[in-house]
């Protein structure tokens, strides 16, 4: 990249590129790196996933000096990368070994999205999350007790598993199946180094949203670890007694539980640095604290923060000074935009800010989106279009990674 050219980008992105009442901190990771949701598909051929890779490549490059170029997927252990019953519901490696046989064959670096709390619609079930629905303590219930298998409000067909370590039977074979995830990672990275980019936690971990059932996280585990830690029953109105008790052991209880994904990540000796949380930030919109969200998720232990971002630039929704506030939470190290959904698909400027923005306050790795179709649509594909093929973001991305090559 030439050398001026990139003084006048930074010169243009300070001056005009980042949002009203934002200023970049102009600090980069030397790592850096974009990593776009790649279909790699486990029901297509190797071949057919070699061309799709190929035309990738032939979209975005290779990267460069600057600025590192790979895919990311999505491993569902507790759902469709799980084997049947016969086995035990194990984790089934299929699609992790045609993620790593891709990635060594074309030279292709990978980051890893964990999915192990929520599944529905668009998001795969299998035989595990249909066994672990049969008993009605495992998935969330809201306050008039309705389970969350059953939720209208965008979360049609969607079961939420309970975060409580109540739940031993969810919590069982979800840390079984993760810890087989990371072992699986944790030796590809011995061998590959430059190619494991990372894994994330959990996709947004946490509460499905408030509505017209009230606040969810009222299934027996959850109220009997609230029982044992305060001697009285969680209350089931917002504003009644106790409320402000209740809120806070739910962010506790979604503090906890990403907390022990990046544990079992570490002890399976996946470096510290390749280690990152997948959470929205708790003051990024109205009603995200009481889903749960807090910075002691965001900033985990033995991890590097990672934000979901939605609707860049948007009043009241994330804007760019939120990248400062990660930076210096994360006391000043490596932070990751783990999903870039920014709804800029038709926007070239909203979706360049978006890039550039987050480059220039420090993040090491953004995933921003998927690049193909997906087969199935998602329930909240009104909220944020996260398909790239052929948009303005697509465009914006092409060249902000040749501006950094």
């Amino acid at each position: 990249m030439n050398y001026y050219r990139m003084i006048l980008i930074v010169l243009v992105l300070i001056g005009a590129g980042c949002n009203e009442n934002c200023d970049n901190l102009n600090i980069t990771d030397p790592n850096f790196g974009v990593f776009i949701g790649f279909d790699n598909a486990v029901d297509r051929s190797h071949e057919e996933n070699l061309q799709s890779m190929k035309e990738f490549k032939q979209t975005f490059g290779v990267g460069g000096e600057n600025i590192r170029v790979g895919f990311t997927e999505m491993i569902r252990p507790i759902a469709e990368d799980a084997y049947g019953y016969e086995k035990d519901y194990r984790l089934n490696p299929e699609r992790l070994n045609k993620i790593f046989q891709l990635s060594v064959e074309t030279n292709t670096p990978f980051a890893i999205i964990l999915l192990a709390t929520q599944s529905g619609s668009g998001r795969g079930g299998g035989d595990l999350l249909d066994y672990l629905k049969q008993s009605p303590e495992n998935v969330m219930w809201y306050a008039d007790d309705t389970v969350s298998s059953d939720l209208g409000d965008g979360y049609e067909d969607f079961t939420f598993l309970s975060l409580s370590p109540y739940t031993e039977q969810v919590w069982y074979y979800r840390e079984r199946n993760i810890r087989e995830v990371a072992i699986l990672l944790s030796q590809f990275n011995d061998e590959y180094p430059d190619l494991f980019a990372g894994i994330t936690t959990s996709a947004e971990s946490s509460f499905p949203r408030k509505n017209e059932n009230g606040l969810a996280g009222y299934e027996p585990g959850m109220v009997e670890a609230f029982q044992e830690q305060y001697g009285f029953g969680p209350p089931r109105r917002e504003g009644a007694n106790h409320w402000d008790l209740w809120i806070k052991f739910r962010q506790q209880v979604v503090t906890d539980y990403v907390q022990s994904e990046v544990y079992w990540f570490w002890w399976a000796g996946i470096p510290k640095e390749k280690i990152y949380t997948h959470q929205v930030l708790p003051d990024w919109k109205p009603g995200r604290v009481e889903t749960g969200s807090t910075w002691d998720a965001v900033v985990a232990n033995k991890s590097n923060a990672g934000v979901a971002v939605y609707k860049y630039g948007e009043g009241q929704w994330f804007q760019c000074h939120n990248y400062k506030e990660v930076y210096h939470h994360n006391k000043g190290i490596g932070w990751a935009v783990s999903a870039g959904n920014p709804c800029a698909n038709n926007d070239y400027d909203r979706a360049s800010s978006f890039l550039w923005d987050a480059y220039l306050n420090g993040a090491g790795m953004i995933i921003p989106g998927g690049w193909e179709p997906y087969k199935d649509s998602l329930v909240f594909a009104e909220l944020c279009d996260i398909r790239i093929q052929d948009t303005e973001f697509e465009t914006a991305l092409i060249d902000f990674i040749k501006d950094l090559e």
